[in-house]
């Protein structure tokens, strides 16, 4: 199945546009679907809490597939900084760190089919054991387990405080923004991951605000500006339910 596995990546990596990415995502989403010893409507709905925020549910996770776009452009940001990372570092394999993979690793394996086991090695950090279980099922079924090193089911932010690896990771890979970053941690996982890590993937964030009436009403409507950039120095805080203060801007107002 490895062969499936690295034509889809070929076709996802090789090809810049999002638009004609359809046909190779969908065959990526479906080899998954089929390698994956639960369907998507199997899996737990409901998150765990965690430090700053809420882990996306191993449903929720399964579904984050659908997005091709968000999908393909983070497969070959990934792809492109570990070619980066190989020729700036010199400690063979690169250290890879990946949060909240879900049950499929999905912006993982893909770059399996296009660097050696002696190149790069990942570590999964994932909150649910059922999304672990699975994902692990899903690698072993593309016979990619030698690219992994690790897989440890517990909260991101206290395996960063104690880096349960034999060094620090050169990269670490973090999408945990759902819903605008309103639910999921990545701000405290950011706090506490980028310092450790020497790339970061998304390299940086930029949280932007601003008021909104229902129906416009240009005397309580604003522009707040840019509120945090996460990235390896962000050192603050982002909690958008006590920053935003949403009832300064009028008695319609929302964000």
């Amino acid at each position: 199945m490895f062969w499936k596995l690295k034509a889809v990546s070929d076709q996802i990596i090789g090809n810049p546009d999002y638009y004609e990415d359809i046909e190779g995502y969908y065959r990526y989403r479906n080899i998954l679907q089929e390698a994956s010893p639960k369907k998507p409507r199997d899996f737990l709905s409901r998150g765990e809490f965690v430090v700053g925020g809420q882990a996306l549910a191993p449903f929720g996770a399964a579904n984050c597939v659908k997005d091709f776009i968000r999908t393909a452009t983070f497969i070959r940001g990934i792809r492109d900084a570990i070619a980066h990372a190989l020729e700036v570092f010199d400690e063979r394999p690169l250290e890879i760190l990946y949060v909240g993979p879900g049950p499929y690793a999905t912006l993982a394996l893909p770059q399996t089919t296009q660097f050696h086991p002696d190149q790069i090695r990942f570590t999964l950090i994932e909150r649910h054991q059922e999304s672990l279980d699975n994902a692990m099922a899903v690698i072993d079924h593309f016979g990619a387990r030698r690219y992994f090193s690790k897989f440890i089911c517990d909260d991101a932010y206290f395996v960063g405080s104690r880096i349960m690896l034999r060094r620090a990771p050169d990269i670490v890979i973090m999408e945990v923004m759902n819903r605008a970053l309103y639910t999921e941690p990545q701000a405290a996982l950011t706090r506490v991951m980028g310092p450790l890590c020497k790339i970061l993937i998304p390299e940086e964030v930029i949280v932007t605000g601003s008021f909104e009436t229902d129906p416009p009403r240009d005397k309580y409507d604003m522009d707040l500006g840019e509120i945090a950039r996460l990235n390896r120095n962000f050192q603050g805080k982002l909690d958008l339910h006590r920053q935003i203060p949403v009832r300064t801007a009028g008695p319609d107002a929302k964000h």
